[in-house]
């Protein structure tokens, strides 16, 4: 069993989310995927309640103990993993999770002119995510999202900002019915606060 405690950056006891165990890989980027023998489920503290108890987890073998993250999805809140942790057999193990405001990217699309282009679609992906890839599309489809997956359209001035993105490696796909798709890739999110992104150029093409 683990033992779960959420609290906001303030200190404050949460007691509405979204709950997922997740496995955790550590020696693959931090990697997680989903358990199927516990699913996602909606927790409701009661007022005289702070934790919440998730059992029946499998330790692994003894020698290479299975690693786990719980996934908090909280309304006001990014998308947020704890820390890595082991079970144990014999005893309930205690997690603490603060929760995060979450990043906000913030750019610019433009022409090959440097005019700005509006209604530009912005979109999160994973990074290195390949739609035209079958074996992409596979992984991602039986995989847990660690980022936070949001659309947004840029204004008259061609700026974008994409909130509340969760800590994760994304990249973004810049799309505009004149112009040719684009990827701006490696964008790291491992804070709250704004981000600037380096500005993005689309072309006509042929």
């Amino acid at each position: 069993s683990a033992i779960l405690c959420v609290r906001t950056p303030q200190g404050a006891t949460m007691r509405e989310f979204r709950l997922a165990l997740r496995m955790w890989f550590p020696h693959n980027n931090g990697q997680i995927a989903p358990v199927a023998e516990l699913p996602e489920r909606v927790v409701k503290l009661e007022a005289d309640e702070d934790t919440v108890t998730m059992s029946g987890i499998d330790p692994g073998p003894a020698k290479t103990p299975m690693q786990y993250v719980f996934q908090v999805d909280a309304a006001g809140f990014a998308k947020t993993l704890s820390a890595p942790f082991t079970v144990d057999p014999l005893r309930a193990v205690r997690i603490d999770l603060q929760l995060t405001r979450g990043a906000t990217l913030v750019g610019k699309i433009v022409d090959e002119s440097g005019k700005p282009i509006a209604q530009a679609e912005v979109t999160t992906q994973a990074s290195g995510f390949s739609e035209d890839n079958p074996i992409w599309r596979m992984l991602a489809s039986a995989s847990a999202d660690r980022i936070t997956r949001t659309t947004v359209q840029t204004d008259a001035e061609g700026r974008y900002r994409l909130h509340g993105l969760a800590y994760a490696a994304y990249q973004l796909r810049i799309e505009h019915p004149e112009f040719c798709r684009a990827l701006l890739r490696d964008q790291n999110v491992a804070s709250d606060g704004e981000l600037p992104v380096a500005t993005v150029v689309l072309k006509r093409g042929a």
